[in-house]
Parts: C-alpha cells; structure tokens; sequence
C-alpha cells in the first residue's frame, strides 16, 4: 500500500514536471528543433516513458525497501561429522591401455575416472575429505584432506602423473603401505 502510493505521488509529480517542461520547450522550439519547431517523432514518446520508468522505479525501490530480508545460511558440517575418503590410484603407463570398459574402448584411467565419478555423484561429498595417493614403482601422496572436489576430478581426467615417477614395475603394496600410514 505504502509503495503504491508513492508511486502515485511520484507519477502526480512527474507529470507536473513534464508539463512544465513541455511549457518552457515551446518558448523556443525553433532554437531546440529547428525551422519546423517539432521534435523528431520518436522524441515525443520520451517524456511518456519518462514518467512511466521513474513510477516504476519508485514502486520497485520502496518495495525492496519494505520487504523483510531472507536469510540464506550456510549448511556447515561438524569436524566431528567429517568423514575420510582415501583412494589409491594407479597411474602406471598400463593405466593408459584401451581394453577397459563395456566395448573394451576406454583407457584404464578413464573407465576409474568414471567409476568414481559415478560414486561422487551418489555420496553426499560435502562430508567428505578426500586424498589420493598415486602408485607407480612408488607410492607418492598426490592432495590431502581437500574438499574440493574439482582437485579430484582433474587427477583423474588423465593427468599425467606417471611422469613423477622412475620407470620400472608397479608396486600396488607401497600404495597400501602408504594409505595405512596416512589413515
């Protein structure tokens, strides 16, 4: 009721102004317009839309200003409640190989990327802090503890991690190994 009638005050008032305008104009349209003394045609539809914007305005401010503010808060999860997700990857160069999948056409990686995409998808991963720790001929602590889910993502979206290692034979019980002393 409040925002209404001060929009109709305001439209009261910007009509006044308008008209006054257009009276002062008028004086000396053939200075402002011309030999013809008229505005272009679409120059006559500004002082309408004048009028009609800052009533609009008005109503929209005056209402924002009156409405009761919501307040959004955050979800935030106890330490007590956190969980720990802890996942040993293999990023040996075999990881790389095509026979993985339902049509055998996926790399090893990427069929444990979308094994565990599919996991992150069902699982509330807000409550979870996840590490990974890469195994080649070694076993190497790749992010702890992170909430960030894009971090895990990328490391498995073929990030070349075997790189980090000295070539030579696969050692799955250092990733074990590793995994107990970081749990």
């Amino acid at each position: 009721m409040v925002a209404e009638l001060a929009a109709l005050v305001v439209f009261v008032i910007a009509i006044g102004a308008e008209q006054l305008h257009a009276r002062r104009i008028r004086r000396i349209a053939p200075l402002v317009f011309g030999p013809a003394a008229q505005p272009a045609s679409w120059a006559r539809f500004a002082p309408v839309l004048r009028v009609l914007s800052l009533t609009a305005l008005c109503w929209g401010l005056i209402t924002l200003m009156l409405l009761t503010p919501k307040i959004h808060v955050a979800e935030t999860i106890d330490e007590s409640e956190m969980k720990h997700l802890l996942i040993v990857l293999d990023v040996s160069p075999s990881m790389r190989l095509e026979d993985a999948g339902q049509k055998k056409d996926q790399t090893r990686m990427k069929r444990a990327a979308v094994v565990m995409d599919s996991f992150f998808s069902r699982a509330n991963m807000h409550r979870y802090r996840t590490s990974v720790i890469a195994v080649y001929n070694s076993a190497k602590r790749v992010v702890e503890e992170t909430k960030d889910m894009e971090v895990i993502r990328n490391i498995f979206n073929d990030l070349p991690m075997h790189h980090a290692f000295v070539s030579g034979e696969t050692d799955l019980f250092s990733g074990l190994q590793e995994a107990a002393e970081l749990s």
